[in-house]
């Protein structure tokens, strides 16, 4: 019963990213700790699952570089 609570959380978190892309966001992350990934989520685009690269990040901030690996750096994960 657990696992389908979570997984009924999960898409939920989906769908509001999906409701925000629709409504003009252009970058959506959802941070996975349990397996040190994120998905991406952009406009018009299929999801993709990075656990080793950079990320994208929106345009105004395109110097900035920030890893998968860098992101769970920062996280307290117990």
């Amino acid at each position: 019963m657990a696992k389908i609570q979570e997984d009924f959380h999960l898409i939920r978190v989906i769908d509001n990213i999906l409701f925000c892309l629709n409504h003009g966001t252009e970058l959506g992350w959802l941070i996975a700790p349990e397996d040190r990934s994120i998905m991406v989520f952009r406009p018009g685009q299929q999801p993709v699952v990075l656990e080793n690269e950079n990320l994208p990040v929106l345009s105004v901030l395109a110097e900035w570089q920030v890893s998968v690996a860098e992101v769970f750096s920062g996280l307290s994960l117990s």
